[in-house]
């Protein structure tokens, strides 16, 4: 028997719509993103093909002729094409750099090998830039300002020493203001000399009354000041307690004779001394 032919099934589907699915994706970005203006691209028209079909004696000039215009025409979009490439091609980019202004050099990184070396790392960076030269003007001025910083510290630090009824310091005063800065410098106070007992008990007296009322003015001005904690109170008293006793119990040093008393290259012991050896 014959074998049936299938017919070819054409597909009944229709295409999708390119256009349609443009515009949802154009709907969806322009909701996101605002509308925007794209100009279309306009493609390159291709020449024409010349027909296969035969060519008669009559028509065969005036086709020719067709051919060579289509020809000169193209020739003509082309050598434009080309010249506006070449000349966005041609186009050179010029990029100037201002190096009179330059800023401070990058810090070099330490080295992966600084751990073997003997020295022990810095906590700061020394940068290695050059300084930078100043003018006579502006060393001039900057002088000029250091010199006023100092004396503003100066006077801030010594303002309390100031007394506006007089129009010049007293020589207690200056006393006070030279040890005052004798121990901004880190030096040490300035020795007192023997002061007798009854004398010494009146300062600590005056010194005290002297508190009491700042803390009394404090209180019905409503100043809050510092208090002095119990620890810092038992402190204070355990260095004057030691300062007393003079290098007796706590406060002898290494070697020091824990009976007797060592005094002009002899140990001297007193009766006390003897008895509390025998016992």
């Amino acid at each position: 028997m014959p074998k049936r032919k299938r017919s070819a099934a054409e597909s009944t589907d229709p295409a999708p719509d390119q256009a349609a699915i443009n515009a949802i994706f154009r709907a969806n970005f322009e909701a996101k993103f605002g509308a925007v203006d794209i100009e279309p691209v306009v493609k390159p028209t291709a020449p024409p093909k010349p027909s296969k079909a035969p060519k008669s004696s009559n028509n065969h000039s005036s086709d020719s002729l067709n051919l060579s215009d289509e020809d000169s025409d193209l020739s003509d979009s082309l050598s434009s094409s080309s010249s506006s490439s070449s000349d966005t091609a041609d186009a050179v980019e010029v990029i100037t750099y201002d190096f009179s202004r330059r800023g401070p050099a990058p810090t070099t990184k330490p080295s992966p090998r600084t751990f073997m070396s003997s020295k022990p790392p810095s906590s700061t960076t020394t940068s290695t830039a050059p300084p930078q030269k100043l003018s006579k003007s502006e060393q001039a001025t900057e002088t000029a300002l250091l010199k006023n910083d100092l004396a503003l510290k100066t006077l801030l630090a010594e303002s309390h020493l100031l007394d506006s009824t007089l129009t010049h310091s007293t020589a207690k005063n200056r006393h006070k203001a030279l040890e005052s800065r004798i121990l901004s410098l880190g030096g040490k106070p300035l020795k007192k000399g023997n002061i007798p007992m009854h004398i010494q008990k009146g300062m600590k007296a005056k010194q005290l009354l002297k508190t009491q009322k700042t803390i009394k003015e404090a209180k019905e001005n409503g100043v809050i000041i510092d208090k002095e904690s119990k620890r810092a109170k038992e402190r204070r008293k355990n260095k004057e307690r030691q300062d007393r006793r003079k290098g007796e119990g706590r406060d002898a040093g290494v070697g020091h004779a824990s009976i007797g008393k060592f005094r002009g290259g002899e140990l001297r012991l007193s009766r006390r001394d003897v008895a509390g050896m025998r016992a």
